[in-house]
């Protein structure tokens, strides 16, 4: 196990990848608990999260994602445009990322080409941002098989 966070480098590319999880699987509990790179997102958000069961992680991230969307977000255009793309409204929540992307970019009042091309990714880095800002506590990752 890898003592997190060492460096901030070391968490961005990790989280990176368990938000991209949540963009693809959208904000689904019952998705998540079959990603375990996601578990990563339980950590970072409360790093006094103990690994339990899936689904339990899973619920975990779903309710502190939430959270801290609304917090950083807010109930504006922005808050809105990244609850639909990551599946974290009723309106979106089971729908597929295509969809997902299309309805984010109706938010802002755009083309799907113009908010992936623009706009997606910085949201996204914001997320992670603010998953950085607010993780202070070591926590580990996960160690692949093999190494």
């Amino acid at each position: 196990m890898a003592a997190w966070p060492p460096t901030d480098g070391d968490l961005r590319r990790p989280l990176a990848e368990a938000l991209d999880t949540v963009l693809r699987l959208g904000l689904r509990p019952a998705k998540l608990a079959d990603a375990p790179e996601a578990f990563v997102l339980a950590q970072a958000l409360d790093p006094s999260v103990e690994p339990s069961t899936a689904l339990q992680n899973a619920l975990a991230i779903e309710e502190r994602l939430l959270n801290l969307l609304d917090e950083v977000f807010g109930s504006g255009q922005a808050g809105m445009t990244i609850r639909l793309l990551l599946g974290a409204c009723p309106e979106s929540r089971s729908l597929p990322l295509k969809l997902r992307r299309k309805l984010a970019a109706d938010e802002l009042e755009m083309q799907v080409a113009t908010f992936l091309k623009n706009y997606e990714a910085d949201l996204l880095e914001d997320v992670i941002v603010e998953i950085l800002r607010r993780c202070t506590a070591h926590v580990s990752l996960p160690v692949a098989s093999g190494e």
